[in-house]
């Protein structure tokens, strides 16, 4: 019985150690993430932007917000300004979608309307 109980006790360490392990890797990467989002915008934008994606206050969880920074590091390195990067991560589109959008606005000059006159429709906030 006691030897039953030292190897669950084991085992529970194990995963707790394998939990940690993960959990530091998970916060090295939203570093790295947010110095690299730092170095196209600024150390204030990329803090605000990790305070608005916060995991704690949306549905998804810390590999989701992980996704969404480094879709926002992407679209920022196209050139987007960050704010509407930072609105853009967050309609729920990819990132592919989402350039495709920007592109065709940004060729149009009027925000909203693609070349071809074909209206696009950007998700309410």
């Amino acid at each position: 019985m006691a030897s039953r109980i030292c190897r669950g006790i084991e085992a529970m360490i194990k995963n707790l150690q394998q939990l940690r392990k993960e959990i530091l890797q998970q916060r090295t990467e939203e570093q790295k993430l947010k110095n690299e989002i730092a170095k196209v915008t600024t150390v204030e934008f990329s803090h605000w932007a990790a305070s608005v994606l916060d995991p704690k206050k949306h549905l998804y969880g810390f590999e989701g917000y992980l996704s969404l920074l480094q879709m926002l590091k992407t679209v920022l390195n196209t050139g987007m300004s960050p704010d509407d990067a930072l609105d853009a991560v967050q309609t729920g589109w990819g990132e592919e979608k989402i350039l495709e959008i920007w592109r065709r606005m940004s060729f149009s000059g009027t925000i909203g309307t693609a070349p071809d006159n074909e209206q696009v429709q950007l998700p309410a906030s």
